[in-house]
C-alpha cells in the first residue's frame, strides 16, 4: 500500500509532481497532525479567501503514526530513515521531482509573510505546527472549542496565503496551494 501512489501518503508529493513542476509558484502547507474531522474548517477559511478546492484524496498514512515518523517520510516520498534536516530533504526533492526549483523551508507563518519572492519558479513548504500543539491542550479552560480556535489558526494560513498570492507577480494559473497532514486524520 506504502509504494502505491494513489494510496500512500508516503507518495502524494512525487504524485504532485509535474503539476509542482509546470507551476512557477508552489505553496504546500504541511498541517501537522490535522484529523479529518477537521479538514472542513481549513477549506472553508481557504473559500473565504478566494481559493477552491481542486482535487481531494484520503491516503494511508505510514505506521506508527507519529511525526518523527510521518513527516520526513511524506517529504522525502521513500522509505529512508536516514536523519535529515527538512532543508536538506526538500533539496533532495527538488532536484529529483521538481525540476530543481529553487526550495524554501518555512518554519512558521511569520516566515511564510517575510518570504522574500522573485521571478525565480519556486516550492515554497510551511511547516505549520500550532494545529497539532492546539489539538494537544485543554481550550475547554479558556472556554473556547477545538473548532472556533482551529479555524481561527486555519484563518492565519488562509490570510497568509492570500498576502503571499497578492504579493506574486506571475500569472494566477501558475499559482498553486497544496494543503497535506502527515497524520492525525488516520484510522487505525
Amino acid at each position: 500500500i506504502q509504494q502505491d501512489e494513489e494510496k500512500s501518503l508516503v507518495q502524494i508529493l512525487g504524485r504532485w509532481g509535474s503539476s509542482i513542476r509546470n507551476e512557477t509558484l508552489s505553496l504546500v502547507i504541511l498541517v501537522d497532525s490535522l484529523p479529518l474531522t477537521f479538514w472542513s474548517l481549513l477549506q472553508e477559511s481557504l473559500n473565504r479567501v478566494g481559493f477552491r478546492r481542486y482535487e481531494l484524496t484520503y491516503r494511508f498514512v505510514p505506521l506508527p503514526s507519529d511525526t518523527r515518523i510521518s513527516k520526513p517520510l511524506v517529504l522525502q516520498g521513500v522509505w529512508d530513515s536516514s536523519n535529515r534536516s527538512y532543508d536538506d530533504i526538500l533539496q533532495e526533492r527538488a532536484r529529483n521531482d521538481w525540476g530543481n526549483k529553487r526550495v524554501v523551508y518555512l518554519p512558521s507563518l511569520k516566515e511564510l509573510l517575510n518570504v522574500e519572492l522573485n521571478k525565480e519558479p519556486a516550492v515554497l513548504l510551511l511547516n505549520f505546527l500550532p494545529s497539532d500543539e492546539l489539538l494537544h491542550s485543554d481550550v475547554e479552560l479558556k472556554g473556547s472549542t477545538y473548532e472556533e480556535e482551529l479555524y481561527r489558526l486555519f484563518s492565519k494560513i488562509s490570510d497568509s496565503a492570500k498576502s503571499l498570492f497578492e504579493r506574486w507577480s506571475g500569472q494566477a494559473e501558475r499559482f498553486s496551494v497544496y494543503v497535506i497532514t502527515d497524520h492525525g486524520a488516520s484510522s487505525i
